[in-house]
């Protein structure tokens, strides 16, 4: 009797083994983009979701960069320590304990630093418009940010210079199932070592720092060289580069922070974000069977689309109009902003002439695009 009642439950978990089976592999892979604004805020910031569960729902989709960096902090791992530890770091570099607030002064004095030891390679002959930015806000993060002394270990431009190329390089590849060149991550991080030797992965905080920045400040300079008042706007943010400067409006033009948040808006940094989550397909079947018909699913939230969406930011959400943003409506309290402005004031304070390529680039894509001193350049010529 006891074997004839086995035999229809043992038919049952087969079946229930070999349906699961058949779901998995029907179902793997699965992604969805999000294109709402209610949308994408749930998937960013879900209520009554444990920290675990947002650090994993993060890092799946940015395990290439564990592939290709090496990282193991806060944006690629689900270990709620190695955040907390990410966390308390940041917090100490842009919030120093000392006085509690950045010092933006000194950090207008490294980006200039930045710009006056570099452009030299520009004096005589043109250089790629994105060399320059890259270079230059590498470097003025390694000195204003991670406290690196030019003075004591030699920040030289062909270095710098590889090593943003070899960031760039790698990242493409991260997108990619391509092998990655056998050496080039050591030899970045041989470069970055010799820099920060106090931290054992420099990569894992000049990547969140630099690797974006670089863009919004080539951007800031490609849209603003060629109008003498923005310009001169940024020159006085320059010298007084604090919050009320940052925010002001002169005359009936648009702040600083307007113009940053402007191109944050119509060409962000990250476009896409990404997070992956086990879900149940019919939330009505009993949790013991819900739980082993989960399927995982890379949800992706359209930053770029939203933010040109025109139900959101009225007519003609493609133009570029920082003047959209006035009166304030959303304050940055962030570090970012304001070390972009910094950095692009920096070179939007020399006399350059800047020749533009067909379109505006992004982590690639400036073709065309170069830059020539021309202070430096009219200096040597009357020194011959």
């Amino acid at each position: 009797m006891y074997p004839q009642a086995t035999c229809p439950l043992l038919l049952i978990f087969f079946v229930l083994f070999m349906l699961k089976k058949v779901y998995r592999s029907m179902n793997s892979n699965l992604q969805s983009q999000l294109t709402t604004l209610l949308d994408i805020h749930e998937l960013l910031a879900p209520a009554g979701t444990s920290l675990f569960s947002q650090l994993e729902a993060r890092a799946a989709p940015n395990v290439r960069l564990v592939r290709a960096f090496d990282i193991h902090n806060t944006f690629t791992s689900a270990d709620p320590s190695i955040h907390a530890v990410f966390v308390k770091k940041t917090k100490s570099l842009i919030s120093p304990p000392s006085n509690n607030s950045f010092d933006w002064l000194r950090f207008s004095h490294v980006a200039v630093d930045a710009i006056s030891a570099y452009l030299p390679n520009a004096m005589l002959a043109p250089v790629a418009f994105d060399t320059v930015m890259r270079t230059v806000t590498l470097r003025t993060i390694l000195v204003g940010l991670l406290g690196v002394d030019p003075s004591e270990v030699d920040i030289d431009f062909p270095a710098v210079d590889f090593v943003t190329r070899g960031i760039n390089e790698l990242w493409r590849l991260s997108k990619t199932t391509s092998a990655l060149p056998p050496n080039l991550l050591s030899e970045v991080n041989e470069h970055l070592r010799h820099w920060v030797s106090d931290v054992p992965n420099p990569l894992e905080f000049i990547i969140p720092a630099y690797e974006t920045m670089w863009r919004v400040v080539a951007l800031t300079v490609a849209l603003t060289h060629s109008d003498a008042k923005t310009r001169e706007n940024f020159r006085d943010y320059l010298e007084q580069p604090f919050l009320e400067r940052f925010r002001h409006f002169p005359h009936s033009g648009p702040s600083v922070e307007a113009i940053i948040q402007e191109i944050l808006r119509l060409y962000p940094p990250t476009r896409h974000i990404s997070r992956t989550i086990a879900e149940i397909p019919v939330p009505s079947v009993p949790s013991f069977l819900g739980c082993r018909f989960s399927r995982t699913v890379t949800k992706v939230a359209d930053i770029e689309t939203i933010q040109r969406d025109a139900s959101v930011w009225g007519a003609f959400p493609h133009v570029f109009d920082p003047m959209r943003h006035h009166p304030e409506r959303c304050v940055a309290q962030h570090w970012a902003p304001q070390a972009a402005a910094i950095i692009a004031a920096a070179i939007l304070g020399r006399e350059l002439e800047i020749v533009e390529g067909e379109k505006l680039g992004g982590r690639e894509g400036w073709e065309g695009w170069t830059i020539r001193d021309i202070d430096d350049a009219q200096s040597a010529s009357r020194m011959d």
